[in-house]
């Protein structure tokens, strides 16, 4: 069993601590953790972009093929989260 499975999203006392800790954060950060913890080959090239990259990222692309290219297109080319995105949206990703 994975520890945030038992892991409270709310708390009846808020902590100073964890005040960043959103239900939304703890729901991406999961989502990262689910997304790349098998991937050998891209986790460690995930951890080289920004946060706001690969939350970009996670949300545009489907496919494991397609964002492993957009990881490296942004580490390659040092995109700006402004200019970071899918062709969808008109980004430079």
């Amino acid at each position: 069993m994975e520890w945030w499975t038992n892991w409270p999203l709310t708390s009846p006392e808020p902590s100073p601590v964890c005040a960043a800790f959103t239900r939304a954060n703890l729901f991406r950060m999961r989502q990262f953790y689910q997304t790349y913890r098998r991937e050998e080959k891209v986790a460690p090239l995930v951890r080289q972009l920004p946060w706001t990259h690969n939350l970009i990222i996670l949300g545009q692309s489907r496919r494991l093929e397609e964002r492993e290219f957009y990881v490296r297109l942004a580490i390659q080319e040092r995109l700006e989260p402004s200019r970071a995105g899918t062709p969808n949206q008109g980004g430079a990703l």
